[in-house]
């Protein structure tokens, strides 16, 4: 399977525009079918804390986006973004996963939000880990602060 990392620079609360420039990045490639597209955390906004402007038309506008991204590549896709919560002011912070076929398989919430940074005042804690299988490929979801905490893998790997 390939895997590409897609970096950019995203505009701050600009979905279109950063949904315009992730789609011109991946056409500069022959991506073969089934490869896996990762975007970063939050790619559509920024990390931007403000749920009120994030989950705006969330998560249908973002989901839609990843979505039909993953039928035209007719790969595997991940990208970060905010989904709304019951709480107004607060959302969650996740990583959505798409098949090849665009079907939404696995939406993981970010577990540790970045206390340094008042992510925690903003962004509600998940409270599942997650083992995904893309082909031959097993996996455990994680977003950026996470990835300081190993039991979530080891709980991930064992299920």
């Amino acid at each position: 399977m390939n895997v590409y990392c897609v970096q950019f620079d995203s505009q701050w609360n600009e979905k279109e525009e950063n949904f315009k420039l992730v789609a011109t990045l991946l056409n500069e490639y022959s991506i073969p079918e089934n490869s896996l597209i990762i975007l970063p955390e939050m790619f559509a906004t920024g990390f931007y804390l403000n749920p009120k402007l994030t989950t705006e038309n969330e998560p249908q506008k973002t989901e839609n986006f990843l979505s039909k991204l993953a039928k035209q590549k007719k790969s595997w896709v991940i990208g970060g973004m905010c989904h709304p919560s019951e709480k107004d002011e607060m959302a969650y912070n996740t990583a959505v996963t798409f098949n090849p076929s665009g079907e939404c398989i696995s939406v993981y919430r970010k577990i540790h939000p970045i206390p340094a940074l008042g992510e925690d005042q903003f962004h509600l804690l998940g409270d599942a880990v997650e083992s995904l299988a893309l082909n031959s490929l097993k996996f455990t979801p994680a977003i950026c602060y996470d990835l300081r905490f190993p039991e979530l893998f080891r709980t991930g790997l064992s299920l």
